[in-house]
């Protein structure tokens, strides 16, 4: 396996453990804001990951820049998203419900700004982006310093406020638990920081060192975090009683029938693997082929999700 291929298909499995961990989330307790989410945390990181994958494992410029305009739709939101997650994590008054409008403006209108100036400025006939094919896959680059800029003002700024929360809470809580989940946080945001320092600098500055962002998979370590804290103490536990009675008649009780579910949508996420490493292996990255990949993994999250969206299906 090449190093492009290497790349893309780490990127594609990073891509399907952020689809299973969103799609988690809401089978839980689609009913919790936390989940809610936490669950379009993890949905932006996926696009991210997929559209980086794809765009990686392209055949042509062309093709590249295709997928690399529909990345904004994953960065451009998550860092907001991941912001308003620990928010409700460390329960801040300014969250709470008469503070809901402000709070979404303030978040998420940079995000809406993200999406509109960066997926126009990035169309092909602007010729703004240049795509260049490595060893390691394609990279991108720009001669417009104020594309940096903006990535990088959106990017820094939520992740300092992010990190200086944590930090806060941190220094303000006194109980051990919660001292815990903002030790682990502060662990999981600064190795990823470490490793994109690795990655995007040092790298970067070996001979033939340049690869494509691997954002996606780094930022998988606080997400994973989370996901962890959130569900060992409980805030994502389903509010479904496990312990249905098995009614008369019924061939399959409530929990086979959810595992029933759960093994078809693994059996379509394990297709969709093999058919992007197919594809890639064989250099056949057709943009029909590799959407199908994705279309596999979201058919095998709704199939997933259908016995706590359809009562009539689980009970």
């Amino acid at each position: 396996m090449t190093l492009q291929n290497f790349i893309s298909m780490t990127l594609y499995l990073t891509f399907v453990v952020y689809a299973i961990f969103g799609t988690h989330s809401l089978t839980l307790n689609k009913d919790v804001r936390l989940n809610r989410v936490f669950a379009g945390l993890c949905f932006c990181f996926a696009i991210w990951s997929f559209v980086v994958a794809a765009t990686n494992s392209s055949a042509t410029a062309t093709e590249a820049l295709f997928w690399r305009r529909f990345s904004v739709l994953g960065w451009g939101v998550a860092y907001s998203l991941l912001l308003h997650v620990i928010i409700i994590l460390r329960n801040a008054p300014w969250s709470e419900a008469h503070n809901k409008k402000l709070l979404l403006t303030v978040l998420y209108l940079p995000a809406l700004a993200n999406i509109i100036v960066f997926f126009i400025f990035s169309m092909p006939e602007k010729g703004h982006i240049q795509m260049i094919l490595t060893d390691s896959g394609w990279i991108s680059e720009t001669n417009e310093l104020w594309f940096s800029l903006l990535f990088l003002a959106y990017y820094l700024s939520f992740a300092y406020i992010s990190m200086m929360l944590l930090v806060r809470w941190y220094k303000k809580i006194n109980n051990t638990p919660d001292r815990s989940k903002a030790m682990l946080l502060m662990m999981s945001f600064g190795a990823a920081f470490f490793l994109g320092t690795v990655t995007d600098f040092v790298v970067a500055s070996l001979p033939n060192g340049r690869i494509p962002s691997m954002a996606p998979v780094e930022v998988l370590i606080p997400v994973a975090c989370i996901f962890f804290i959130i569900y060992k103490y409980g805030m994502v536990s389903s509010p479904q009683n496990k312990n249905e009675s098995q009614p008369e008649g019924i061939i399959l009780s409530t929990i086979s029938r959810i595992r029933l579910f759960k093994y078809i949508s693994i059996v379509m996420i394990v297709g969709s693997i093999l058919n992007f490493y197919g594809r890639v292996n064989n250099n056949d990255t057709r943009i029909t082929g590799v959407f199908l990949s994705f279309i596999l993994v979201l058919m095998g999250t709704f199939v997933m999700c259908i016995p706590y969206l359809f009562k009539s299906i689980k009970s």
